[in-house]
């Protein structure tokens, strides 16, 4: 199961994703059709996480929307999505399915996962900020000296801010360094990225044969497994 399991995330569920983009005809695409498809999404995502934060009296609040936002909004579309909508709607239809999962991706996921690395983050600064603040009043205990202690409060004050300031700038990189890497380590983005570029460069026709039959019985492995 292992295995299966990796298969489809890896080879198989990629393989959908950059054969649909890479060999879809965009002059039959309805953008109107597909903007209220996201839109409608985004409704989702949206009224989830606010409802979510304002009903979740927790330190810990933000993460949590944004993981119940991702919940409310992240469906099986292509193992499930894809033989619906083909027997009902036909196979035409079907492809916007491949254009709006790499939008759950891209955007929807990407937003709940700031979210939630916003909130790890918060949790660390707090931690590392109490931990400076008790190492310096066991340093000015040690010390002893009081009249000098209360002489420089001011001084220390201001660099505490400052202190604050640069953990926060660090946080900040930290979440942006998390972000992009998941992105990029992600295989289902990869070749969202590549399928899209290619389809842009090359043309969803020029592909040769070989590559398009390889590709597709990839591809028809998933719905199947799935």
């Amino acid at each position: 199961m292992a295995g299966l399991n990796k298969f489809l995330c890896f080879v198989s569920l990629p393989a959908v994703f950059f054969f649909s983009l890479a060999t879809l005809d965009w002059g039959t695409v309805s953008f109107t059709l597909l903007a209220s498809l996201c839109l409608a999404k985004t409704i989702v995502y949206v009224v989830t996480s606010i409802v979510t934060y304002i009903a979740t009296h927790d330190a810990e609040r933000i993460g949590i929307s944004g993981l119940f936002a991702i919940f409310t909004t992240k469906s099986n579309d292509i193992a499930m999505g894809v033989p619906i909508i083909t027997s009902v709607y036909g196979r035409e239809y079907a492809s916007y399915l491949y254009l709006f999962s790499p939008y759950q991706l891209l955007v929807i996921n990407l937003i709940g996962f700031v979210q939630m690395e916003i909130n790890l983050e918060n949790k660390e600064f707090e931690c590392r900020r109490e931990a400076a603040r008790l190492e310096k009043a066991k340093q000015r205990q040690l010390r002893g000296d009081q009249a000098e202690a209360k002489s420089v409060s001011v001084v220390r004050e201001e660099g505490g801010n400052e202190e604050s300031e640069e953990l926060q700038r660090a946080s900040a990189g930290r979440i942006a360094y998390t972000i992009f890497k998941r992105i990029c380590s992600s295989p289902l983005i990869i070749s969202c990225i590549l399928g899209f570029s290619l389809n842009l460069i090359v043309g969803h026709d020029n592909f040769p044969e070989f590559i398009l039959e390889i590709l597709d019985t990839l591809s028809m492995t998933y719905s199947g497994a799935a």
